[in-house]
């Protein structure tokens, strides 16, 4: 664990202490951009996450983006720790082939037995902590207002309800799914959210006091109800063809 020597005040806990290298989305997510040992079936060597630096050039970044000014050590490991290790084991473990349902090229996922505390708490700290920080790859995530509420609801290690900070998963499967743009702030029948992408995910995550439509309400990230999880071919969607046209526009070396 990388420290920073500097005291600094922590983000989360506002004490003054060493920060360290924090991940702002857990490290083990981007295995699967170190196992595509960024080579993809065309045979050409494709970026697989997308920061823009102060250049305006984009850059691979196989072990993750980090920042060493934002989070204590207790608070990175002890706090966050615990909600970003629930999710990496739920989300990169082996899928049950008898939990999908639906057609070959929009399947769905369901699971019945999840914590809803633990999954809720990670999509919160990762929104926040996307939010603080000054990389330039989450240079569009500004919660205003909502970064100082989101902040005091983790302290409290309070989930809400499904309609607070509403999250919707989606898995991505085929070619290039595991790739990683920019979070970008987008807007749905009135309603604000972000969305993250991990490799093989995309996250929506409301932030907004008005609710998802009724279609999406099966969808959310709900206590008590099962966890469903849109399962979709990346070629097919609408975020594949806005990352071919970025990575038409990253110039060849």
């Amino acid at each position: 664990m990388a420290v920073n020597q500097l005291l600094s005040p922590c983000r989360l806990c506002g004490l003054v202490k060493p920060l360290i290298k924090a991940h702002i989305l857990p490290r083990k997510f981007y295995k699967p951009i170190v196992q595509a040992g960024g080579a993809s079936p065309a045979g050409d060597t494709a970026v697989r996450i997308y920061p823009v630096d102060a250049n305006g050039k984009s850059r691979q970044e196989q072990s993750g983006i980090y920042d060493s000014n934002i989070l204590c050590a207790d608070c990175d490991c002890k706090v966050i720790g615990s909600w970003d290790l629930y999710a990496q084991t739920l989300l990169l473990g082996a899928f049950d082939p008898n939990n999908y349902s639906g057609s070959s090229t929009n399947r769905l996922y369901r699971l019945d037995n999840f914590d809803y505390i633990e999954l809720k708490l990670f999509f919160m700290s990762l929104l926040w902590r996307a939010s603080i920080s000054s990389r330039s790859f989450f240079k569009n995530v500004d919660l205003g207002p909502w970064e100082a509420r989101l902040k005091q609801k983790l302290l409290a290690a309070d989930p809400g309800s499904r309609d607070d900070y509403s999250v919707i998963i989606i898995k991505y499967e085929g070619m290039l799914a595991e790739v990683m743009p920019n979070p970008s702030k987008q807007r749905q029948d009135g309603i604000n959210f972000y969305r993250f992408r991990a490799p093989g995910y995309s996250f929506l995550l409301k932030v907004d006091q008005r609710p998802f439509i009724r279609e999406l309400q099966p969808h959310l990230l709900a206590p008590n109800s099962p966890l469903l999880i849109s399962v979709r071919q990346y070629q097919e969607s609408s975020e594949y063809d806005a990352l071919i046209q970025v990575r038409n526009q990253i110039p060849q070396r």
